[in-house]
């Protein structure tokens, strides 16, 4: 059973977001509506369809999804590495809570924002550019868990990371070229025959996540989704056993 500690931590994990949405919220909300202009409303109408649906569509299923993780992310990675850079994870690890429930808290409150930032794009694009929900079980199945990945990769950012610049590596540097390159912008169709492009895209496994997505908004993917799933589910477990095996030993988290 989960003690009051618990939610303390989890409330104050999302009241500290929660409270600067100007820099928290507001920022990838901007970015996505820039993204639909620049891409659904200008170039959208010149290439036509893609798969029997409009660009903008097609379009707004991967950056719901790269909108979500990218927040997922850096919840935890920059909450933990500055509560570590000021030394106020002390007053953490000494309250009567386990390493299990620290983490927990972490984790559900990047997913919180993760998923968050992920609906507040995609309420307006169901209500104003008509995008289909196939599938609601699909849709948030595939968010939470995704999420819950990424958050798990926060986590681990966030106590290795030895300065602001290595909190912020990953995601410059691993995360947001995934991302690009993950069909959010592009089918695979479009790619095939690019050399090196059309093997990165089935390569990335972002490019799943996307089209798990893609199949519970618009019931179609260009990949197997059951393999998908499968890989998905796989790196989740694995990176939360990593978590897990930190939390445990206390690495990084006593220094």
């Amino acid at each position: 059973m989960l003690s009051t500690g618990f939610y303390t931590l989890l409330k104050r994990e999302v009241v500290r977001y929660m409270k600067s949405p100007w820099m928290t919220i507001v920022p990838p909300l901007i970015n996505a509506v820039l993204y639909m202009i620049i891409f659904g409303v200008a170039v959208g109408p010149r290439l036509g369809d893609v798969n029997g649906f409009g660009y903008i569509q097609f379009m707004l299923a991967g950056l719901v999804m790269m909108t979500a993780i990218i927040n997922a992310y850096n919840n935890p990675a920059f909450s933990l590495f500055q509560a570590r850079w000021h030394g106020n994870i002390a007053d953490v690890l000494t309250s009567p809570m386990s390493y299990f429930e620290i983490l927990m808290a972490n984790v559900i409150a990047g997913m919180f924002r993760g998923i968050l930032t992920g609906l507040l794009i995609l309420v307006p694009a169901v209500a104003l550019a008509g995008m289909p929900v196939a599938s609601v079980f699909w849709t948030l199945f595939f968010l939470l868990l995704v999420c819950f990945a990424f958050s798990c990769l926060g986590v681990i950012t966030g106590l290795w990371a030895s300065d602001w610049d290595g909190a912020n590596n990953l995601l410059t540097f691993v995360i947001t070229p995934l991302a690009y390159l993950g069909g959010v912008f592009y089918s695979i169709d479009m790619v095939k025959g690019i050399p090196l492009l059309y093997q990165l895209t089935l390569l990335n496994p972002i490019t799943y996540m996307v089209n798990g997505l893609r199949y519970g908004l618009l019931g179609m993917s260009e990949v197997d989704l059951m393999f998908g799933t499968a890989l998905i589910a796989i790196m989740s477990i694995g990176l939360f056993a990593v978590c897990l095996r930190l939390f445990s030993t206390g690495w990084n988290l006593k220094k």
